[in-house]
C-alpha cells in the first residue's frame, strides 16, 4: 500500500475560522467548485499585513494541493514569491514542497523532480534536515511512479537517514514503509515484510491507528508474494477492523480489493469475490483513488472472464489501462498487459494473447532489470554498513583516548630516532660531496683534451650549417608572411562577430544595471551574447556554440542568424518556441547524420509594454542563477542542447517573478571549467556561484572587475581552456 507523502497538514485555527466564513460567503454566489477555489485564493491575496497573508496562503496551499492541483500550483507559486525575501525559511521550503506535489499530481513528473531537487539543495544549505527528508521522500514517490525503483530506493534511504538524524519516529516509519513498497515491486518479499513490520511497530507506539492499519495491509501484500494465504488474510482482517472503526473508506477499499482477490484465487467463490470487489470499487470512486480503481478493474476483468463474460472483462481491463497510461505507472501497466493476455487466451485468440504476453515481459523486464536489483542491494548494503560503522566508531572512541598517551610517547621516541639518523646522514653527505668534487676535477682535466680535438671538427661543420641556415631563414620569412595573412583574416572575422554581439546602447536602454564579462579563448569565440527588440519585447541570449576559435565562431554566426530569423521574420515570441525553431533550422542546415553541432543557450524575454517584473525564459543545458534576499537559487533548465542530441523534446517555457534588487546571472561553462588554483583543478560552478553571491550587492562594474581578477588569479600561467561569458543583470 502506498505510504503517505512526506507532508503534514497543520493549519492554524485562525486560518480555518477565516476560511470557513470565506467559503460560506462564496458558496452563495459560486457557479462551480473551480470558481470557489479561485475566489478563495484571491481573498487570501487581498489580506494584509504580509505575514498574516503568508500564514493563510501556506495553510490554503497545503489544503488545496490534494483537491485542485492547478489552484495548488498557483497558491504555492505565490507562497514562493512572498517567502523568497525575509526570514520565512521554513515556509519558503514548504512552497517548493507543495509546488512539487501539485506538479507531480498533474503528471509533469520531470518538473516535479526539479522542484524537489531545489528543495533538497536549499534545505541542505539552510541546514533544515526535516525539509530535506521530505524532499527525498517525495522524490522517491515520483521515481517509484515512473518505474525507476533504483533511484526510488536511494531517495527513501536518504529520507530514512535524515529522519534518524532528527529522531523523528513518524518519518522513520514512513520511510520504512516506502522501502517496503519498493521491495514488493522488486519481488523481494521477505525484505518487504521486515520493512513493513519496523514501520508498524513505530506507528503502534505513536498510537496512529490509520498508519498502523496501512502497514498491516502492506504486510498482507508481501505475504501474498510469499504465497502464505493464512498470514495474508490475518493481516487483511486486522487492517479491515481498524479501517471500519475509524471510517477510512479509501484504505478500506484497498483491503476489500485484496480480500475479493483471495475469495476468487484461493476459495474459488467467484460470485462472492465480485460482490466484494464491486463494494471496493464504490469506495475507490467515492475517494477518487484512480490507482485503486485500476487494481479493482484488473481483478474484476479476471472474474468476468472466468464466467465467460468476455465483453465485461475487456471493458474492465480497458478502464484499468486508461488509468495506467495516464499515470505512466509501469508496474500497473505490466499487470494490465498480463491480464489482457490471459483474457485473450481464454477466448482462444492466441495471436493477441501472445502479443500482449510479450509486451508484458518487456515492461516487467524493464522494471526488474539486473541493474536496478543490483543498485537497490548496494543502497541497502550502504545504509546498513554506515549504521554498523557508526556503532563501531562510537565504541572505539573510549579506546582511542587510552591510546593517545602511548602514541604520544612513541612519537617522541621516533622523533629522537629521526634526529640521530639526520646527523648521521649529514656526515655521509659531506663525505660523498668530497668524493664527487675530486672526481669532477679529474674529469674536467680529461675533457679539456677531448674538447680541443672536437672543436676542429665543429669548425668544419659550421660552414655547412651556415648555408643551411640561409635557406631556413628564407622559408621562415615565407611562413611568417602566410601566418600574418591568416591572423589578419581572423582579426577581420573578429570585427564581424563583435558587430553582431549585443550593442552597449541596446543593453543600457533595456538593462540599466548590468555588466558583461566576455573573454574568448582565441581571437574569435564560440560563446556569444545577443539581443534584439521586436514588437515591444526585449530578447537577450547568452549562448555557447559547439567548439571555440574559428569553428565555434562560424557556429555562433549561424546561431545568431537563426535567432534573428525566428523573431524578426517568423514572428515567434515565446522563448521556448524560438529555441525549438533554431534547433530545427540547425538540423536542416547542418544535417542530422549523427552531428552534435548546436549550442547551449539561455534566452530571456522582457515585455517592455508592462511594468511587471515577470520575465519568461527558456534554458538549454545552462541554468540561470538568481540571487534574491542574499540567497542563491538555481533556476530550472532543460537538460538538452539546441541541436541534435539524445533528447529532442520541446523546450519548456519558464516564468520568473522578480523583486527590486534581485540579481540575475547568465553564464556559459568556460569560467567554471577553467583549470588553475594551487592544485591545477577546475574552478567549478559552486565556487563561481559563491563568488557571485558574495559580491552581488556591489556595483555591476565592481562585480565585473572582481570576476576578471579572480579568473586571472585562478588561471595563473595555465592556458585558458574555453571561451568565457558571464552576464549580470540587476532588477
Amino acid at each position: 500500500m502506498k505510504q503517505l507523502l512526506f507532508f503534514q497538514i497543520t493549519p492554524q485555527k485562525s486560518f480555518w475560522k477565516y476560511l470557513f466564513m470565506m467559503l460560506l460567503l462564496i458558496t452563495l454566489n459560486a457557479t462551480s467548485q473551480e470558481n470557489e477555489y479561485e475566489q478563495n485564493l484571491k481573498n487570501i491575496l487581498s489580506i494584509t499585513p504580509t505575514q498574516k497573508k503568508i500564514d493563510s496562503l501556506e495553510s490554503f496551499s497545503k489544503f488545496i494541493v490534494f483537491t485542485d492541483y492547478e489552484i495548488g500550483k498557483k497558491a504555492s507559486l505565490k507562497l514562493l514569491e512572498y517567502t523568497r525575501h525575509g526570514n520565512n525559511k521554513r515556509q519558503f521550503l514548504t512552497a517548493y514542497n507543495i509546488l512539487g506535489l501539485a506538479t507531480h499530481y498533474t503528471g509533469d513528473n520531470e518538473i516535479a523532480l526539479q522542484y524537489f531537487d531545489t528543495l533538497i539543495k536549499t534545505a541542505v544549505v539552510l541546514k533544515d534536515t526535516l525539509m530535506e527528508s521530505k524532499g527525498h521522500g517525495n522524490c522517491g514517490l515520483v521515481y517509484e511512479r515512473l518505474g525507476n525503483f533504483k533511484e526510488a530506493f536511494a531517495q527513501y534511504t536518504y529520507a530514512l537517514k535524515c529522519a534518524e538524524k532528527l529522531g523523528n519516529q513518524s518519518m522513520q516509519a514512513s520511510s520504512y514503509g516506502n522501502l517496503g513498497n519498493v521491495s514488493v515491486r522488486l519481488e523481494k518479499f521477505k525484505e518487504a515484510v521486515s520493512y513493513f513490520e519496523k514501520s508498524a511497530s513505530i506507528f503502534i507506539k505513536l498510537e496512529n491507528k490509520k498508519a498502523t492499519a496501512n502497514q498491516y495491509n502492506s504486510i498482507s501484500q508481501a505475504y501474498d508474494g510469499l504465497k502464505d494465504v493464512n498470514k495474508q488474510v490475518e493481516y487483511l482482517n486486522k487492517a479491515e477492523t481498524i479501517y471500519r472503526s475509524i471510517g477510512e473508506k479509501r484504505a478500506l477499499g484497498t483491503v476489500l480489493t485484496n480480500l475479493g482477490t483471495i475469495e476468487s484465487d484461493y476459495y474459488h467463490n467467484i460470485p462472492k469475490a465480485i460482490k466484494i470487489l464491486e463494494e471496493a470499487l464504490v469506495l475507490k470512486k467515492e475517494t477518487e483513488d484512480e490507482s485503486g480503481m485500476a487494481t479493482i478493474y484488473i481483478n474484476l476483468s479476471a472474474q468476468y472472464a472466468s464466467q465467460a463474460k468476455y465483453a465485461k472483462a475487456f471493458s474492465a481491463i480497458a478502464e484499468a489501462k486508461k488509468i495506467a497510461d495516464y499515470q505512466k505507472d509501469l508496474f500497473l501497466l505490466s499487470k494490465v498487459l498480463e491480464k489482457t493476455s490471459m483474457i485473450y487466451r481464454m477466448t482462444g485468440d492466441f495471436k493477441n494473447a501472445y502479443k500482449y504476453h510479450i509486451d508484458f515481459i518487456v515492461v516487467k523486464d524493464s522494471i526488474l532489470g539486473q541493474e536496478t536489483q543490483k543498485a537497490v542491494a548496494e543502497y541497502k548494503e550502504m545504509y546498513e554498513s554506515e549504521k554498523k560503522q557508526y556503532e563501531i566508531d562510537k565504541l572505539k572512541k573510549t579506546e582511542e583516548i587510552d591510546k593517545l598517551k602511548i602514541i604520544k610517547n612513541e612519537q617522541q621516541l621516533e622523533k629522537e630516532k629521526a634526529q640521530r639518523y639526520l646527523i648521521f646522514g649529514a656526515l655521509i653527505c659531506v663525505l660523498i660531496l668530497c668524493i664527487v668534487l675530486i672526481r669532477a676535477f679529474i674529469q674536467k682535466r680529461n675533457n679539456a683534451n677531448i674538447l680541443q680535438s672536437k672543436n676542429e671538427m665543429i669548425n668544419a661543420k659550421n660552414d655547412a650549417l651556415q648555408s643551411a641556415n640561409l635557406e631556413i631563414s628564407h622559408q621562415k620569412e615565407i611562413i611568417e608572411e602566410k601566418q600574418k595573412e591568416i591572423v589578419d583574416s581572423i582579426n577581420y572575422a573578429k570585427k564581424i562577430q563583435y558587430a553582431l554581439l549585443a550593442h552597449d546602447n541596446l543593453l543600457s536602454k533595456n538593462l540599466p544595471e548590468h555588466f558583461v564579462l566576455f573573454k574568448p579563448k582565441d581571437i574569435v569565440s564560440g560563446d556569444f551574447y545577443w539581443a534584439t527588440e521586436h514588437h515591444g519585447k526585449f530578447y537577450f541570449a547568452v549562448c555557447d556554440s559547439t567548439g571555440h576559435g574559428v569553428p565555434g565562431a562560424f557556429m555562433s554566426l549561424l546561431n545568431i542568424g537563426f535567432l534573428s530569423e525566428a523573431i524578426k521574420e517568423k514572428n515567434i515570441f515565446m522563448p521556448n518556441e524560438i529555441l525549438n525553431y533554431v534547433r530545427t533550422r540547425l538540423i536542416e542546415s547542418i544535417g542530422s547524420d549523427g552531428q552534435q553541432d548546436g549550442m547551449d543557450c539561455i534566452l530571456i524575454c522582457i515585455d517592455g509594454k508592462t511594468e511587471s517584473k515577470t520575465i519568461t525564459y527558456a534554458a538549454a543545458n545552462n541554468e540561470p542563477i538568481l540571487i534574491s534576499s542574499n540567497e542563491i537559487i538555481s533556476l530550472p533548465k532543460d537538460k538538452m542542447p539546441v541541436g541534435k542530441g539524445e533528447r529532442m523534446e520541446s523546450f519548456k517555457l519558464q516564468s520568473l517573478s522578480l523583486q527590486e534588487g534581485d540579481v540575475l546571472y547568465l553564464y556559459t561553462d568556460g569560467y567554471a571549467d577553467q583549470f588553475g588554483g594551487p592544485k591545477g583543478k577546475k574552478f567549478k560552478y559552486k565556487q563561481l556561484n559563491d563568488l557571485l553571491l558574495a559580491n552581488s550587492k556591489k556595483s555591476m562594474n565592481d562585480q565585473s572587475n572582481l570576476l576578471v581578477n579572480e579568473f586571472d588569479k585562478w588561471k595563473g600561467n595555465l592556458e585558458q581552456v574555453d571561451d568565457v561569458c558571464v552576464i549580470g543583470i540587476r532588477i
